[in-house]
Parts: structure tokens; C-alpha cells; sequence
């Protein structure tokens, strides 16, 4: 039976993206394919800590479970939250999820069958790990990475193709690109080419500072930007990181 390491689950408020304020339950999954300059996840790589897990919806108060964990015991504990506050969707993050296909498929079909939405936050760089499991999502976030900012980007053959594949499938997302200062127009203009393709929309999301990354954008570049990418396609939307700001994890 397939096995994960997982960072945490809890029950929270959606802090990015097109779905910004919505209540959720989070998996976040530890392992990942690249390595981004603005990565705020601890432990997106090599995690070896037990799960943290919530003992009660939006309790902020968490337990330590050893890892790995089998998908029955990660179904139990998503259920356990959502049935105390209704939420909109679980949300599979990591890290990259798909880097734990397998895990997804063994764990996914019992909470989708109790009727939950399935949100799933993905780098758009693994095609053929969503081909895999791309019916068991209902919504897709694809943070598109930029090779100014993510090591292991070189071009966007892969998440063009990701797109496509999401496209035939019919599933409804957003595309999502982190702006900083060293963003160049290229790389907007892209993010906005493929937002179009899928007929999502394209958020453009400011960079939250964090330790030794890249420096934020000034509002006067973002807003230069946006209007470039509006050329390109109707619906753009500039979005920052909300749950900082909050406290929220």
C-alpha cells in the first residue's frame, strides 16, 4: 500500500489564489521536484518530522503522528475535520503532490466518495502524474514556475502540456505566476498565453519576502505588468499572499 510523508493537515482559510477566503481542509505533502527561491514551505524537501495534525477545526492546536502515513489514516483525519466545519474543498499541496501520484490514487476516491470537493495545487511541471490522476480532481491551481526563480526550469514544454492535458479534461483552475523584481515580461507573457489556453484566470501574485529570496516588485511594475498581460488575455488578477498577514499557517 502506498505510504507519504505529510507535512500537516488542517482546517483553514484559503490564503492565495483565485479561491483566496474560502474554507478548506489542507493536505500538505512533503517531497517536490524543483526548488523555487521563494519557497515558504519547511520540509518541502526531504521531510523526516512526524505529520502535525489538527485535533479540532481551525483549533490551531496539532498532534504528532509518525510518518510515514498510509491513506486510510490521512482519509480518517480529513474527514474528522471537515465534518466539524463544512468546507469548500480539500486542498492536496505540498510541496509537489504529484511527486506522490501514487499516494493520490490510493487515498483521494474515499474522501471524493463522502462528496468533498478535491482541489489540487500543483507546480505544472508533471504531465504524466496527472494523467494518472486527473479524474479524481475538481479543480486544478497550477503555480506556473519561472526559470528567473526556480531551479530545474529551463522551458514551459511541460506545463504547456499539463495545460492541455487539464484542458481535454474540462477541469476549471486558475493559473498562477510569483511576481518578484527579477520577473521579466517574457515570463508574464507566457503565464498569461497559458492561462489563456486553459481558460482559466491568471493571478499574478506579488512575492512574499522570505529569508535570502528575491526582492518584491515595485507597485508601479506590477501594475505595468498586468496591463501587458491584459493584452494577452482578459482575465487578470493581482493577488497577494493573504495568510501571513492573518496568522494562518
Amino acid at each position: 500500500m502506498a505510504e507519504a510523508q505529510v507535512i500537516e493537515i488542517f482546517s483553514g482559510v484559503q490564503g492565495e489564489g483565485h479561491l483566496v477566503g474560502v474554507r478548506q481542509v489542507f493536505v500538505r505533502l512533503a517531497g517536490c521536484n524543483l526548488d523555487c527561491d521563494y519557497c515558504d514551505t519547511p520540509g518541502a524537501h526531504g521531510w523526516t518530522e512526524p505529520a502535525e495534525i489538527e485535533t479540532s477545526p481551525g483549533g490551531m492546536e496539532f498532534r504528532r503522528v509518525p510518518n510515514p502515513m498510509r491513506p486510510e489514516a490521512v482519509a480518517a483525519e480529513v474527514l474528522a475535520l471537515a465534518r466539524g466545519v463544512p468546507a469548500h474543498s480539500v486542498v492536496w499541496t505540498g510541496g509537489e503532490p504529484l511527486w506522490s501520484a501514487g499516494f493520490l490514487k490510493a487515498t483521494v476516491p474515499a474522501i471524493r466518495a463522502e462528496g468533498l470537493a478535491q482541489f489540487l495545487e500543483t507546480n505544472g511541471t508533471l504531465p504524466e502524474a496527472l494523467a494518472e490522476v486527473v479524474d479524481l480532481f475538481d479543480i486544478l491551481s497550477v503555480d506556473v514556475k519561472t526559470p528567473s526563480l526556480s531551479r530545474g526550469v529551463r522551458d514551459y514544454s511541460a506545463c504547456e502540456r499539463f495545460i492541455e492535458l487539464a484542458r481535454r479534461a474540462g477541469k476549471p483552475g486558475a493559473l498562477k505566476l510569483v511576481f518578484a523584481a527579477s520577473t521579466t515580461d517574457e515570463e508574464v507573457a507566457i503565464g498569461a498565453r497559458l492561462a489563456a489556453a486553459a481558460g482559466w484566470p491568471f493571478v499574478m501574485q506579488p512575492v512574499t519576502p522570505v529569508a535570502g529570496g528575491p526582492g518584491p516588485a515595485s507597485a508601479r511594475r506590477v501594475l505595468a505588468a498586468q496591463a501587458r498581460a491584459l493584452a494577452i488575455h482578459r482575465d487578470v488578477r493581482v493577488i497577494p499572499q493573504t495568510q501571513q498577514g492573518l496568522g494562518l499557517r
